[in-house]
């Protein structure tokens, strides 16, 4: 739960998530966002990163109007190949605050509930506009205005009416998940043709109107908490397999994270069956040895 700042003016102040260097493979999901100024920003080579399930709601900054700030944003500096899909914000904007934005930036079934899908960068081809929804209907809002050339759009409804027009057979249920996560109680899909607009939601807005679990743990999130185990080394010899050399008391199993320290000498861990770990840190200088024929893998880095 992403929510308010002691500052709302310019130079990257009251962000919730940025995602920018170049970041990958990240997945943003299932969050709130609530009374920031950009709620999720990618900008600066982000690519291959998926945004899914996300509330954003409130946007400010300190210009007029103050609620047209985007809060789902790809924000130029050539993020490419990004994955939106399933969220509801107020504000979809492409702008080129800081240069073209890359090419197949896709936005998969999702909400706008303000000022609409905002597009002022005209040097930024080829982005997929499929399955979204425009709900608003107060004063310069609900817009879907593109600029720029080569765009794919797809079954998008501008309050109602199918843009472009004879696209409302979307079949494409989600580009990033084969079933139902495991946060979510119904089919897909939820937003976007075959279902009527502005008529369902998703389990981030449910808990943000109902003011109750506003922050959850996934199964997913849970896994990322390992049993750490350091290597002692205090049987006095160099077998992996003696669980008086960990700090635990127990050999390390696939579920473990171990860590190995240097400056002991000639004291290292030495295999002499397949190990299976979780995840592996080695200091500089530090060493494990596996003799030949046996296995030593590490699941994670």
């Amino acid at each position: 739960h992403f929510h308010h700042a002691f500052d709302y003016g310019g130079g990257g102040k009251a962000y919730g998530v940025v995602l920018h260097g170049s970041a990958s493979l990240c997945l943003v999901e299932n969050n709130i966002f609530n009374h920031l100024r950009h709620s999720i920003l990618l900008q600066s080579g982000a690519n291959g990163n998926v945004i899914s399930f996300n509330y954003s709601t409130d946007p400010f900054w300190t210009s007029f109007p103050n609620n047209i700030a985007g809060d789902i944003v790809c924000h130029g500096n050539y993020p490419f190949l990004n994955l939106f899909d399933h969220n509801i914000g107020q504000n979809i904007v492409v702008d080129n605050s800081h240069g073209a934005n890359g090419p197949y930036n896709t936005f998969f079934r999702n909400r706008a509930e303000l000022y609409g899908i905002l597009m002022s960068a005209t040097n930024s081809p080829d982005q997929n506009f499929i399955g979204n929804e425009i709900t608003g209907t107060g004063l310069g809002q609900g817009n879907y205005a593109l600029m720029g050339s080569g765009h794919f759009e797809y079954g998008n409804s501008d309050n109602g009416a199918i843009v472009p027009g004879g696209t409302g057979d979307l079949a494409d249920m989600s580009y990033f998940y084969s079933s139902p996560p495991e946060f979510l109680a119904e089919s897909l899909p939820l937003i976007g043709p075959p279902v009527s607009p502005n008529t369902k939601s998703i389990p981030a807005r449910d808990r943000f109107l109902a003011a109750t679990g506003l922050t959850v743990c996934s199964s997913i999130c849970s896994q990322a908490y390992y049993q750490w185990t350091g290597w002692t080394g205090c049987a006095q010899n160099s077998s992996w397999h003696d669980p008086e050399n960990w700090s635990s008391g127990m050999i390390p199993s696939l579920e473990d994270a171990v860590f190995i320290p240097a400056g002991m000498g000639t004291n290292y861990p030495s295999l002499d069956q397949n190990v299976t770990i979780r995840l592996l840190d080695m200091e500089q200088g530090a060493s494990v040895h596996i003799p030949e024929g046996v296995e030593f893998k590490v699941l994670a880095e």
